[in-house]
Order: C-alpha cells, then structure tokens, then sequence
C-alpha cells in the first residue's frame, strides 16, 4: 500500500453478534439469537463510507447519530463483503450512496437480479484512495473484505472471513461456510498482513503482523 496516502479513520458502529457460537457451547444446528454483523464506518477522500449494514433503516439511523453524529444522507459509499441477508440490511434507505458489492461475489450469485440488491454494482475502482480489496474466500466464494493504513497500523477488514476471534484463533469457519481450506487460506492470508482484524461478528482484535505491506 503506497506510503504517502492519508491514514483513513475508521470507526465501528455496532459490534456483530451470531445467532449460534460453538465456542460457547451452542449446537450449530439450532438458532439462538437474531445474528447481526459489525458494521463499519471509513473515512477517506472526504467520502463517508459505509460497510455492511445491519439493521433496520430507523435503527441504523438512530446507530449513525449517536455514533458518529450522521444521517443516511451524510452516507457517500455502501460497500458490502458479500451478499448474506444480515450484511445489506435496508441499504436502499442510503437514497444518495453509491452502492457496490465485492465484483468477486457477483460472480457467484445465483440470483443478481434479487430485489434486495438492486441498484448495487461490483465494486471495480477503489472505494477511495488508500483503501484496497482483499479476497477472502471460504464463508462465500466471492466474500471480499478491505484493508487500509490507519493511524493503529495494517486494518484488514475481514467480515465473516474471520466470523470472531475464536474462529479466527482455531481457523474454522461458521456452520453455513462453503469452503473449510479456503477459509483456512484467507485467515492465514490476513494473519500475514494485519495488526488489527475487523471481524464479522465481533470487536476488532489485534494480532501480530509480519510487516507485509508495510
């Protein structure tokens, strides 16, 4: 990543939650809880962008106020890492965002016409300067996260390629995954390159970089 882009502030809005944790001891074959996922604010180019949302469009509103004293309105970009129901909650609300899906995960979508998608486009260009795709394959086949340079170091943002840190830990995906070794390869992969790991479905954790990108 070139070293003279500005460092982009990043902040979460909600911290995810799953609907079954077999790290609590929870049967992977019965729902607990309503799962929802982080949802995360970037600001870079003067643009605010938003990554996978995961509420109702009142609430989400309501989370954007007390988080970061913004409306759906003041929202540039929605970026979303793949296209699980709990990752592009109400995005049409953002009536003046442009909307993009990771262009990998169109690639592998059995129905690109669903309503809850229309208007998204495949993400081609950056979504700003300093901010660049990271391919994850393993929870989808086209699962796409980001990674940029903040002020804490390398951010990999991995969405449900790293569902907690447990699953980080044991690299192990969840229980809906379709690509165990794949998964496996993409959290070796941000293993590589991050100081911290925004996980789908949890707060961010720091780990240990071997300088790549650096």
């Amino acid at each position: 990543m070139a070293a003279n882009h500005e460092l982009i502030k990043w902040k979460l809005l909600t911290l995810g939650c799953l609907s079954r944790n077999k790290f609590w001891g929870e049967d992977e074959g019965k729902a607990y809880r309503r799962a929802y996922c982080t949802t995360v604010l970037l600001v870079a180019d003067g643009k605010n962008i938003l990554i996978d949302p995961s509420f109702p469009a009142e609430e989400m509103g309501r989370i954007l106020d007390a988080r970061c004293g913004l409306t759906h309105a003041d929202i540039d970009v929605v970026y979303l890492t793949h296209s699980h129901g709990d990752h592009v909650v109400d995005i049409h609300a953002f009536d003046k965002a442009a909307l993009f899906m990771a262009k990998e995960e169109f690639h592998h979508l059995k129905n690109p016409h669903h309503p809850h998608l229309s208007g998204v486009r495949p993400a081609e260009a950056s979504l700003a300067a300093g901010i660049e795709y990271i391919h994850l394959p393993g929870h989808t086949l086209g699962l796409t996260g980001l990674v940029f340079q903040a002020a804490e170091g390398t951010i990999v943002l991995a969405s449900d390629a790293a569902m907690t840190q447990d699953f980080y830990r044991a690299k192990q995906g969840y229980f809906n995954n379709v690509d165990p070794v794949a998964t496996v390869n993409s959290i070796n992969r941000i293993a590589e390159i991050a100081d911290i790991v925004i996980p789908g479905h949890d707060n961010y954790f720091l780990v240990k970089s071997t300088g790549l990108l650096k």
